[in-house]
């Protein structure tokens, strides 16, 4: 998408000259076009709670590829970042949240498998 969340909620928020550096880069990234955001931006949104009906699809649509990016601090970051959103979020989002339930039930797919075929095989290997 070539629109910026402040076009898209036709928006501009103020420059702060004391804002924090989390508020500052908030502000820019509010700027940049959606296709421009990185996992990380995408995370550091989230969890500003900033653009959500914008920014999580992007999030889900990023987890389905990589379950477990790290976008900053450590794998599972951005994923998780998702999972702390209010639960008011998906009650007013009814269609992303059903795409959360298709992203819940490949995670339980992937989980079986790699329970029942991947470790079995894994613990083959040993130090030598």
């Amino acid at each position: 998408m070539d629109k910026s969340l402040e076009e898209l909620e036709d928006s501009i928020w103020p420059e702060q000259p004391n804002a924090s550096a989390i508020m500052r880069r908030c502000l820019e990234l509010r700027k940049l076009p959606l296709s421009g955001l990185s996992a990380s931006d995408i995370r550091v949104l989230l969890g500003q709670k900033i653009g959500l009906t914008h920014v999580v699809p992007m999030a889900i649509r990023i987890l389905e590829d990589s379950p477990l990016i790290e976008a900053d601090h450590y794998k599972g970051d951005l994923l998780c970042t998702v999972l702390d959103l209010p639960e008011i979020f998906w009650d007013d989002h009814p269609e992303i949240n059903n795409d959360m339930v298709v992203l819940k039930d490949e995670f339980e797919i992937m989980l079986e498998t790699i329970e029942d075929e991947i470790i079995p095989r894994l613990s083959l290997f040993k130090y030598k």
